[in-house]
């Protein structure tokens, strides 16, 4: 069973060569990391792909986990 958080932070680090992300669960004001990932894009040539890529990875995570507020790196 899943450890219950009252918030769930997700981060990402946008690119499309290189695309990090993490997820950390919050309880109280002690944040714990959940999961966190690289998509590694540079070996697809076609942008799309790369796009799809990025969407079914992101997609899959926020509907793993339901409750998250969204953080954008700067660019």
């Amino acid at each position: 069973m899943e450890k219950q958080f009252e918030n769930i932070i997700i981060g990402i680090d946008p690119g499309t060569n290189v695309m990090g992300y993490a997820l950390l669960g919050v309880n109280g004001k002690k944040p714990e990391l959940i999961v966190m990932g690289v998509l590694q894009l540079g070996r697809m040539e076609d942008h799309y792909m790369r796009l799809r890529h990025i969407y079914e990875r992101v997609s899959g995570v926020m509907h793993r986990y339901h409750r998250y507020r969204s953080i954008l790196s700067p660019c």
